[in-house]
């Protein structure tokens, strides 16, 4: 079976798992799709999907299972309780692009390799924007045969591949990434609130950051992130939850492997900060109130 003719299914069309779905379609690969909402099924079908009723019938017509739902619970509902794992066949191979616990992904790959299933943790980073553009980075834990495997339909959504070790290893690359990125979000934050509630204009603040020492990926998307954060479905405070989760994950494998983690502790007590708009300073009376 060349590439081209793997056929392929993808479960989870959010804002992140659409556009990549998308880009597979436009690869040239069979694609089979599902979602709980009719919206993203249509469009895809626009682009030649096939739109599967079940996740469980997507299995059985797909060799290799792409997924990108929200959370640990979701992923095990769908690969257990939605059939994925008894439906497939064996040879053919799982690939999660969700963000979830080290320890879920070696448990069900074990699973899965008891089925004669393949299985990848494959989280991704880049944004809306690179799953749209094809240029995601995606971190991937699994053996390398799978990967092999895998890896042309990877190729079709990421602008780079990385292969971190074995089953669970892309999340810790993916939740390494998240905590620096939470606390680059927490620094900026609060620079930029010095900088506007002493006088200085945000814009003119951050064309400053841009072009100086404390220019970062957070400073120059600084507009993006909060435009997502706004047009998340659950909301600022959803995409907090979110945040928060992972930085949940990193001090338990912290703990697991004796890393200590001062600053992500803290940005996970502060996690709501980073999303919530830097404000106007406090007037003079209250800034002096006893």
């Amino acid at each position: 079976m060349t590439a081209i003719n793997q056929r392929i299914g993808f479960i989870g069309l959010g804002a992140m798992g659409e556009p990549m779905a998308a880009n597979v379609a436009k690869a040239g690969f069979p694609l089979t799709v599902f979602d709980v909402r009719p919206e993203p099924l249509e469009r895809l079908e626009g682009l030649g999907a096939t739109v599967a009723p079940s996740a469980r019938v997507l299995a059985e017509r797909c060799d290799i299972v792409l997924l990108a739902v929200v959370d640990d619970a979701q992923v095990d509902a769908t690969l257990h309780d939605g059939g994925v794992l008894d439906a497939l066949n064996p040879g053919s191979a799982v690939v999660v692009h969700s963000t979830i616990h080290p320890s879920t992904c070696r448990r069900l790959a074990a699973a899965a390799a008891e089925r004669g299933i393949g299985f990848l943790d494959a989280p991704i980073s880049g944004g809306a924007n690179g799953a749209e553009a094809g240029t995601l980075a995606i971190m991937v834990g699994g053996d390398e045969s799978t990967l092999g495997a895998c890896r042309d339909v990877l190729d079709a959504m990421a602008g780079n591949v990385f292969h971190v070790g074995g089953p669970g290893m892309g999340e810790v690359a993916k939740i390494t990434n998240n905590v620096v990125l939470a606390v680059n979000l927490q620094g900026t934050l609060e620079g930029l609130r010095l900088a506007k509630w002493s006088g200085i204009d945000e814009s003119t603040m951050l064309d400053i950051l841009r072009v100086s020492a404390g220019e970062s990926w957070v400073v120059r998307n600084w507009e993006a992130i909060q435009e997502m954060a706004d047009a998340h479905p659950q909301g600022r405070d959803g995409l907090a939850r979110l945040t928060y989760k992972d930085l949940a994950f990193a001090q338990a494998i912290g703990h697991d492997v004796g890393a200590p983690l001062p600053v992500t502790a803290l940005a996970a007590q502060l996690v709501e900060q980073p999303l919530i708009p830097i404000g106007d300073a406090p007037t003079r009376a209250a800034r002096t109130a006893p």
